[in-house]
Order: structure tokens, then sequence, then C-alpha cells
């Protein structure tokens, strides 16, 4: 149906025992697949929606804003704790390294939708989330029609993300701290 463009991978390690990992940030396709067996695809470059509706028609979107947030410091160090996490519950006879990535394989920028920011709506719409690193900032949602247009803005809390739908609500986890918070919102307002 697709063909999608993956961040590449960036191989660390030592002692016999080799990481691969995608780089943080790095420039990635996502994809969702709406209610009625839509696809949708954000492209990268340019960042825009490709739609590929079930009678094989494919709709392809202007160009959407663009999202130049360059990665700092306190970004890096939020992808590094999210990997070190990730790793410590991996186990094969021993201590697994953590991912390292040179300076030189971090992006400029934070990508213009988060890895696995979508979500489509039993409406149809596509929820694309930004990507916003550390920054402790209300997250913004590109609400996307069919035709790859974004029809509304919608924020939601500093690092929630929006995780599914009902009929009418929509539904966000935010972290705390004993884990995460899943709230129920109405939808649309």
């Amino acid at each position: 149906m697709a063909t999608l463009h993956t961040p590449p991978l960036q191989v660390s390690g030592s002692g016999g025992i080799r990481v691969s990992a995608s780089v943080p940030y790095a420039p990635a396709d996502e994809w969702a697949v709406g209610p009625h067996g839509d696809l949708f695809v954000v492209r990268v470059d340019p960042l825009r929606v490709e739609h590929r509706e079930p009678t094989g028609r494919v709709v392809v979107g202007p160009p959407l804003p663009v999202w130049e947030r360059p990665v700092t410091d306190s970004d890096k160090r939020l992808a590094m704790d999210r990997a070190r996490s990730r790793m410590s519950s991996v186990s094969i006879g021993g201590a697994v390294p953590s991912p390292v990535f040179p300076d030189s394989a971090w992006p400029a920028h934070l990508p213009g939708v988060a890895a696995g920011g979508l979500a489509v709506a039993p409406d149809g719409m596509l929820w694309a989330g930004r990507e916003h690193g550390a920054r402790q900032e209300p997250r913004e949602y590109l609400v996307i029609g069919g035709d790859g247009t974004v029809r509304e803005t919608v924020h939601v809390p500093a690092g929630s993300r929006v995780v599914g739908f009902g009929h009418r609500w929509v539904y966000i986890t935010t972290p705390d701290t004993q884990g995460e918070v899943l709230s129920r919102f109405g939808w649309p307002p």
C-alpha cells in the first residue's frame, strides 16, 4: 500500500554486544489507519499527508506548516533517558549497553510530527501530534481532513498525548509520579 521512510540506525556497543537503535528525533514517515480502512501517511519531505482511501484513490495534501524547533541538549538527555529505561528491561546474559549517538547523528530540528503521534478520530480526521522534545509546553495536534489540509489546531497539557477516540470522546494520557493518568474529554467540545 505504501513505502515508508524510516530513520537511520546507529550501531554502538563493545565487548561483543552491539546495539542498533534509531536515532532519536530523526525524520521518519508516520502512519495511522482510520475507522473505515483509510490509511494516512505523514511524509517527512516535504511534511504532508497522503490519504489512501479503501478504494485505492490517493489524495496528497499540501505541505503542512513547518515545525522548526532545534534539538537541544535537554531533548537529547530526555531521549537517552528513555532509551536507557527501555534497555534496562533487556538482559542477554549480562548488561546490555545503552545506545550511543555521536553529536553528528542527531538531527538539527525536531520532526514535524512525533513518532507514534498519529490518531484517527471516528469522523475520519487525522490528529497529528507535534514533537515537543523536553519542552514543558502544551502539546499541539494538527487536526487534518481527508484532503490533507489542517482544519484546526488542538492543544493538550504538556507531556500528554492523544491515545484514542470513542464516539463522543477523545482519550489522552498524562504522565504523573505514579506512571500515567488516562483522561477522557468530550469531543467535539
